[in-house]
């Protein structure tokens, strides 16, 4: 009922977002002050440009969350996306600096920039159709990480996971990158998973690491009732030290030591069902600070958020061309009692079914098959197809359904 509830709220922001503005206020653009940072890492030109990046990013964020919460009027389903940060350049009509200065071993920048609304309107609306369409996917995340005083990745659901630093275990604080793309995704409407409450049950099916078989995959799914597990690592590391930098504090100049470092974050996301990778991104960024861990885990969280964005625009790109193109799908189907049956149910699925384009028997005994079927449009929509149809006399009856497989009984 709540994921039924969340997909009613999602349309409604959706369908609001759909429709036509006053053509002046939608071709008028948002004035939006904004701050930006990026760590000095040799080069201070190059750290400029990559702070201003960041502060025009951080405007289109703020103007992203002021058109649709004023055109939906809905908090919790903001639909503010990282697909759309990740092109942020081209939201911003024009820009003025309005500060720039060195904090320590950072660039700091302020900007006022001038964000054009209409077409950020336009593809906000087409993150959430997408999300709709296929059925509000939920998603677990399995994130091994590595401190920048650690010698490799820990994984929290592993065997020494979950028990804090006396167990030999993770930190507390090591869960940046797995926080941080639930903070990014979840206000566009995506579901997570609480993984935490599975861990054990995670263990004991011998899932330790981040490199995970197709099998464990849908172990993963059998335990969560996810749709797509998305797995890899973040792993931070200590550049080199800095000392004898002057930092202005109180209006006294002092020196402070301090240290740079980069996180890279490596991860792929995967159909529960049958483990297919669905898209696999990397991404790495530098950070600095006067806490080497405090680095550590600032230089995860850059790293995790340029990859949310990547990762985004990747994972809705593939679910819009399954959706258009076809998507495979698996049906598990009971009540198929002879090989007649099942020929005949492979027909009607060709012939009769709307959007199918391909149908291929996985396996077939003991009164039951598996089926792989490429389809157009979401399985809801198919689902309720097949439940239209007569195979040899037999009704055909849905009884399980995910954004990736679809369970049915033929019934005489």
């Amino acid at each position: 009922m709540h994921r039924l509830l969340a997909a009613v709220a999602l349309v409604a922001a959706v369908l609001a977002l759909a429709l036509p503005a006053a053509p002046a206020r939608a071709a008028e653009p948002a004035t939006v002050e904004a701050s930006g940072e990026a760590a000095i890492t040799g080069n201070k030109i190059l750290a400029k440009e990559r702070a201003l990046e960041d502060a025009l990013r951080n405007a289109v964020e703020q103007a992203a969350g002021t058109l649709v919460s004023s055109e939906t009027r809905t908090k919790d389903h903001q639909l503010v996306s990282d697909k759309i940060l990740t092109r942020a350049s081209g939201y911003v009509k024009s820009y003025e600096v309005l500060e720039t200065r060195q904090d320590g071993q950072a660039i700091k920048v302020r900007v006022r920039a001038k964000v054009g609304m209409e077409q950020l309107a336009d593809d906000l609306a087409a993150i959430g159709i997408t999300l709709s369409r296929k059925g509000m996917p939920r998603l677990a995340l399995l994130i091994a990480e590595q401190r920048i005083d650690e010698i490799r990745p820990a994984a929290w659901w592993g065997a020494h996971g979950g028990g804090g630093a006396g167990a030999g275990g993770l930190k507390v604080d090591q869960r940046v990158a797995e926080n941080t793309l639930i903070a990014a995704w979840q206000p566009a409407g995506f579901t997570f998973v609480d993984m935490d409450a599975l861990a054990g049950q995670v263990r004991q099916a011998g899932i330790v690491t981040a490199d995970l078989s197709a099998e464990q995959v849908r172990e993963i799914k059998n335990l969560s009732g996810c749709d797509v597990v998305i797995t890899g690592s973040a792993v931070a590391t200590k550049e080199h030290d800095v000392s004898g930098m002057m930092e202005q504090v109180s209006g006294i100049l002092s020196k402070v030591t301090g240290a740079t470092c980069t996180a890279t974050i490596s991860v792929r996301a995967l159909n529960a069902d049958n483990g297919e990778i669905l898209a696999a991104v990397e991404a790495s960024e530098r950070s600095y600070d006067k806490s080497p861990l405090a680095c550590g885990r600032d230089a995860t969280s850059k790293a995790t958020k340029k990859m949310a964005a990547s990762l985004q625009e990747k994972l809705l790109g593939t679910w819009s061309r399954q959706l258009d193109a076809g998507a495979r799908m698996t049906l598990k189907v009971a009540g198929v009692d002879t090989l007649g049956v099942l020929n005949a149910l492979m027909g009607a699925l060709k012939e009769k079914v709307r959007g199918v384009k391909e149908v291929q028997q996985r396996r077939f005994g003991g009164g039951s098959a598996d089926l792989d079927v490429t389809v157009t449009g979401s399985a809801q929509a198919f689902a309720s197809e097949l439940e239209e149809q007569l195979v040899k006399g037999r009704r055909v009856e849905v009884t399980g359904l995910s954004a990736n497989a679809i369970e049915l009984r033929l019934v005489k």
